[in-house]
């Protein structure tokens, strides 16, 4: 199901689950532009126009922030252009830059040994795919395991 939200700072603007973005007097979606970064939009406000990225957008209207240290949205997959809610989260930002900065150069290791969490019982194929699922880093995940 389709959930859409209003823009608290663009309430003309409404965003669903998914960061598509359309107008609440036209209908009519509004577009993204990709920056070597993220995906941004900007929109029409009573005081000018904004520009925002669009993964906080989604995660301010559907995600609840879990601490006041909390202030950067991290995707979790690392394709930028996925900001479904599912694929987002709340991150201090000093832990969001190095979260994306570990695709970079992924270690083979990271990726061939399985990872189980003993307490939730929940296995993953491997590193990476434990840390993408559950927002944490490489490193941190390996030296708690190995």
């Amino acid at each position: 199901m389709e959930f859409w939200r209003i823009i608290n700072e663009a309430p003309d603007y409404e965003i669903n689950t998914k960061g598509e973005i359309r107008s609440c007097i036209t209908g009519k979606e509004i577009l993204p532009s990709f920056t070597e970064a993220y995906l941004k939009v900007s929109l029409a406000t009573t005081s000018g126009r904004i520009t925002r990225s669009v993964k906080t957008l989604v995660a301010n209207a559907f995600l609840e922030i879990p601490d006041i240290e909390s202030t950067a949205v991290i995707v979790l997959d690392n394709n930028q252009s996925n900001v479904d809610v599912e694929n987002l989260a709340w991150r201090p930002r000093w832990f969001a830059w190095k979260y994306a900065n570990q695709f970079k150069i992924i270690p083979p290791h990271y990726r061939v040994y399985p990872i189980v969490n003993v307490t939730m019982n929940i296995s993953y194929d491997s590193v990476v795919d434990c840390a993408m699922t559950e927002g944490l880093l490489f490193g941190d995940i390996w030296r708690s395991a190995f």
